[in-house]
């Protein structure tokens, strides 16, 4: 969940893509130029919504990756460096795939910060 100040007018927007912790709103700015602002949660247990959960992810990402976006969430991949733009030799293959789904998009992560005591989990994208 997510809060927009009214002055915003925004309106909520669904995509295609059967991510189910996501929530989008569209903004207009500067006349109409239209920019989607989404949160995401990708829990670390497959016992939740089972493995497929992570097609889902990058399916997503691909599905918004043409428009004006603003993306932030906890997507739980541990070991990516976004700071190097590169992984770890212990990172899952899930975490992998997201991250080359990022670069492919070319999406842009901006957290530097460790965000747990070993990896940043909650991400940040614009685009």
């Amino acid at each position: 969940m997510f809060y927009v100040k009214d002055c915003f007018n925004a309106n909520e927007v669904q995509f295609k893509t059967d991510f189910p912790e996501q929530v989008w709103c569209k903004v207009k700015c500067n006349g109409n130029t239209e920019l989607f602002i989404g949160v995401c949660y990708r829990t670390p247990s497959e016992n939740v919504y089972g493995y497929g959960i992570h097609a889902s992810v990058t399916e997503l990402v691909s599905e918004i990756s043409n428009k004006n976006c603003v993306l932030f969430g906890d997507f739980n991949y541990r070991g990516i460096d976004w700071a190097s733009n590169g992984c770890d030799s212990s990172v899952s293959a899930e975490a992998r795939l997201f991250f080359d789904c990022m670069n492919v998009c070319c999406i842009t992560q901006h957290v530097d910060f460790l965000t747990t005591d070993k990896s940043i989990l909650d991400l940040f994208f614009f685009w």
